[in-house]
């Protein structure tokens, strides 16, 4: 069985393996708090998912590149319901033991993502579930650009700390109209925009269509579109939607990818996707204050993904017309590289009827 099928993505935050934790041996084991705000609310069953394999290369990719793996282990995971992020609540939670297998342990290491059993979980809309960990491992995935609230415990005390495992998917059994991800980097992931307050363009359209549908982010700071064209586990993970769009381009325009191989790239993609029988959504590269051949090279690909790109794909978003300082074709972003707030409000208020317009 497809656990995608029966389970949907029921938060908006975004998470994914950008690169890891480093721990003097295999042996050695540190604890985690994370917080993920619940899209929908009611008791559900809840499950988590976690991997082993990088979904994206981070920064220059001289520590992590996209499909390595790290073998690690869960020691322990439980989760709790709570209305904040306060780790020095943690000893007043309710904890419920998460296991895998009816095991509390579980070694996580494979090219599939390795899912929890389900555990009965009652939280109303935007509470947090708290995920104690305990793990170990001589390299564990993490999300050093993670935009929610994380907490490593050093000695006695809880620092704020990305450096901890986080679940590549949380999801509920639920049934719902249609399953929509949005796939791509930094900016989608909602940096930029106010820290664990969830208001970027993906969050905020799910806002807007409603939990009559269930939304999935699947951004990642530094992603690649060469990174999601190797078709690997975070690729796969995005043709479980039935609506997916897709935002890439800054990241291979500023690491050196040739035109041509940014093109390439992009259309694969869109068709790996439609050959998921995946709808998608193209977006044009964002503005990123681009001059001299990264200019050159963002308008050749923008204009690529118009022309070519576009028809192949179910629709397209052209986010430079929002985005832009001038309202056309200005390299110049109008709401900061990374988009602010606003520009995530724009965004979401001209995007969300594109994709209603697919369901």
């Amino acid at each position: 069985m497809n656990i995608f099928d029966k389970y949907v993505s029921n938060t908006l935050a975004s998470n994914g393996n950008q690169s890891f934790v480093l721990h003097r041996d295999a042996d050695s084991s540190s604890t985690g708090l994370a917080f993920i705000k619940v899209y929908k609310g009611g008791e559900f069953n809840w499950i988590f998912g976690y991997s082993d394999v990088m979904d994206s290369t981070y920064a220059d990719g001289s520590k992590s590149r996209c499909n390595e793996a790290y073998p690690w282990k869960i020691n322990s995971l439980e989760a709790a319901v709570t209305d904040d992020c306060n780790p020095y609540q943690d000893s007043k939670k309710k904890f419920s033991p998460v296991t895998f297998g009816g095991e509390s342990e579980k070694k996580i290491d494979g090219e599939k993502t390795t899912f929890s059993d389900p555990v009965r979980i009652n939280a109303q809309k935007n509470q947090f579930i708290c995920l104690r960990i305990k793990f170990s491992g001589k390299k564990v995935p993490c999300h050093p650009e993670s935009q929610i609230a994380l907490f490593r415990k050093k000695g006695f005390m809880w620092m704020a700390s990305p450096e901890i495992p986080l679940p590549v998917f949380s999801g509920v059994e639920r049934r719902v109209e249609k399953r929509i991800a949005f796939l791509g980097d930094s900016i989608t992931q909602c940096i930029g925009t106010s820290f664990n307050y969830y208001r970027h363009y993906a969050a905020l359209i799910a806002e807007k269509l409603g939990d009559s549908y269930a939304f999935w982010d699947m951004g990642i700071g530094f992603a690649r579109g060469a990174d999601a064209a190797t078709d690997g586990i975070w690729l796969s993970r995005a043709k479980q939607n039935d609506i997916v769009t897709v935002c890439f381009g800054v990241n291979d325009i500023y690491k050196g990818f040739s035109a041509e191989e940014i093109k390439a790239n992009l259309m694969k993609i869109v068709l790996l996707l439609k050959q998921a029988d995946t709808k998608v959504v193209i977006q044009s590269i964002p503005p990123f204050s681009y001059e001299g051949d990264t200019l050159k090279t963002w308008l050749e690909v923008n204009e690529f993904i118009r022309n070519e790109i576009a028809p192949r794909a179910d629709a397209y978003f052209d986010t430079v017309k929002i985005l832009s300082a001038d309202g056309e074709n200005s390299p110049l972003p109008k709401y900061g590289n990374h988009p602010d707030d606003n520009g995530h409000y724009v965004w979401a208020e001209e995007l969300a009827p594109i994709i209603k317009n697919l369901i």
